[in-house]
């Protein structure tokens, strides 16, 4: 005998919003550098946004505020993060590698909104 349970995520009151994209890629050789180069001129620019978005000083208005970009590979986080400072947006960034102190303080700065956007690697997730 199998109940029906309905579930408690409907509960959840604060509703988040996730951005999903399919990025065509050619081959498996060439994903990498086909979906940074799909996030360079398609994600950024929106993260950016008209006014310069993750620009500017802490606590500014930017575009896409309290974003959580998630990075599956530490190749990728290093890519992503070298990308976001040629564009002198204001980020914080956190690896495997970082120390637990840095690790709250960026998480901190993002729910403060002092930081717009946050690099989070999938490694320190689940580790």
């Amino acid at each position: 005998v199998r109940g029906t349970y309905a579930g408690t995520l409907s509960r959840v009151v604060l509703q988040v919003r996730q951005v999903f994209q399919r990025v065509a890629v050619t081959s498996a050789a060439a994903s990498a550098d086909e979906r940074f180069a799909f996030f360079k001129s398609k994600v950024l620019p929106r993260l950016l946004g008209a006014s310069g978005g993750l620009g500017g000083g802490e606590g500014g208005a930017g575009a896409q505020d309290h974003t959580l970009l998630f990075v599956p590979t530490y190749f990728d986080f290093l890519r992503l993060r070298r990308l976001l400072k040629t564009e002198s947006a204001h980020f914080a960034a956190l690896s495997a590698y970082a120390e637990d102190a840095s690790i709250s303080r960026a998480r901190n700065r993002l729910f403060h909104g002092k930081v717009p956007l946050l690099l989070y690697t999938e490694r320190l997730h689940f580790y």
